[in-house]
């Protein structure tokens, strides 16, 4: 496998990150990468904490530019 990576998703939602990018999110973290989430602050981000991934806060627009 080499050596472990960290790997960054920014997402506007968590539901984007849990609808298109769980399965890959899942497989990193298998692999022993270190998954690291920027988004904005949401109950829901627990989901991803408790499998692993590190969560950034990060306050955006869902709408904005």
């Amino acid at each position: 496998m080499g050596k472990p990576k960290t790997v960054l998703f920014l997402s506007n939602h968590f539901i984007t990150l849990y609808a298109f990018r769980r399965e890959l999110i899942d497989r990193l973290l298998e692999q022993g990468h270190r998954v690291v989430l920027s988004m904005p602050a949401d109950e829901q981000n627990e989901y991803f904490r408790a499998r692993g991934c590190e969560i950034i806060d990060t306050p955006m627009s869902r709408r904005g530019l």
